[in-house]
């Protein structure tokens, strides 16, 4: 492997010993509460499912901070915090940062004006050929087939490698079907909605 320059950079997280590295489990109890959770929108709960599936390792959820919802991450056993960004026209921008577990919120809110692409593409699992069509190392396509699984998995793909990342995305959307159809039906109603 190619030498990556600043490891020391990260020597910061590896001081915080009390800060639990573990990944939340799923379990029956939490999917039926992510199942129950009227107050999410069929979208956040795919962002909390993929979560607690390990399909990704950070998310976003458009919802304001209230205590039912900080109540349901605490006992799903996620990571969260406010993130924002001021952007040029549209002024502060702010959202929902959910993680796997505290080290990696930490990660972000050190190096999230500072994260490469690469970086932030590991941390939302996308397929490496988008990450780097993303980047523009490679070529690549903003167009997507009106799918579910085109809507809710990835907006930049590799012209080339395509096909690679739509089977990956696929295969994701069976793991979201089979852990829970609750879930999965809310999905497709939503994207039948918005698409009609």
């Amino acid at each position: 492997m190619l030498p990556t320059g600043h490891p020391h950079s990260y020597d910061w997280l590896l001081q915080e010993t009390k800060i639990s590295l573990n990944l939340p489990k799923l379990t029956k109890v939490k999917l039926k509460l992510l199942e129950k959770a009227e107050f999410l929108s069929a979208s956040d709960k795919l962002e909390l499912l993929g979560l607690l599936l390990h399909i990704w390792f950070t998310g976003e959820l458009k919802v304001k901070i209230d205590k039912n919802l900080s109540h349901l991450l605490n006992r799903l056993g996620l990571a969260w915090f406010i993130n924002s960004y001021r952007h040029s026209k549209k002024g502060l921008i702010k959202w929902l940062q959910v993680s796997a577990n505290e080290q990696i919120n930490q990660f972000i809110k050190k190096h999230s004006r500072t994260m490469s692409p690469m970086e932030a593409g590991v941390l939302y699992n996308y397929p490496v050929a988008d990450i780097l069509a993303f980047m523009k190392l490679i070529n690549r396509k903003t167009k997507h087939p009106k799918t579910p699984v085109g809507y809710y998995f990835g907006k930049v793909h590799s012209i080339d490698l395509y096909n690679q990342s739509y089977q990956e995305y696929n295969l994701r959307w069976q793991l979201i079907k089979k852990t829970s159809p609750i879930i999965y039906r809310e999905l497709l109603k939503h994207y039948q909605d918005k698409s009609s």
